[in-house]
């Protein structure tokens, strides 16, 4: 069954495990490298959570990865993190392999310019979040400023301790549709939206 969660605006919290018994490995794979949130969470995550968090950053900036590279991260939840904006075009193996990974039940987690920046095309990654693949999402870094409040949709443990409204402090502006700038209901797909901003740009899907 697949598991997978859009941040199309950039926050800094994610699920908590079922159980503390053990800690959740996150794998930030073929992303923008260098981001201070990654060195955040590692250094301070008592500060956000109980349960032990490790952010593994070695497939951040790979050029080129396997199914046997994530699988050998042992990472509970991938990450992939402005890959787009960094101008990483994953080819279709990779895709696949995120897909084959995410099948196994392993979560996923996707932040800000995810499927398209410029030339880059990796919209091929839509659906395994359950997002249209045959739309064309703003490609223009900036184009798309977004207010920083997010309205809760729905009661989930993703949200445990999360206020209503939440006010974030990242970067403000959005992936959105092209066509009108915002995420409108017949844009999700089989995703489901769990919290928006009044201007219908920010959004955390699932």
């Amino acid at each position: 069954m697949k598991k997978a969660i859009l941040f199309i605006f950039v926050v800094s919290f994610i699920l908590g495990a079922p159980t503390p018994a053990f800690a959740i490995k996150v794998a930030v794979v073929g992303s923008w490298g260098d981001v201070d949130v990654f060195h955040e969470l590692n250094d301070n995550w008592n500060l956000y959570g109980g349960i032990p968090l490790i952010i593994d950053t070695t497939l951040m900036e790979s050029s080129f990865f396997t199914y046997d590279d994530l699988a050998g991260t042992g990472a509970n939840v991938l990450w992939l993190s402005d890959p787009a904006g960094h101008r990483r075009q994953y080819t279709s193996e990779e895709i696949a392999a995120v897909e084959q990974y995410a099948n196994e039940g392993h979560f996923l987690l996707g932040t800000f310019l995810l499927f398209q920046f410029d030339d880059v095309d990796n919209r091929g990654l839509a659906p395994i979040y359950g997002l249209p693949d045959d739309i064309q999402y703003n490609s223009v870094k900036g184009s798309a400023p977004t207010d920083n409040a997010f309205d809760l949709l729905v009661d989930h443990p993703l949200f445990r301790d999360v206020p209503d409204p939440y006010i974030s402090d990242g970067y403000p502006y959005a992936q959105v549709p092209d066509d009108d700038l915002s995420w409108d209901d017949g844009d999700f797909g089989t995703a489901h939206p769990m919290a928006r901003t009044s201007d219908s740009r920010g959004v955390i899907t699932w």
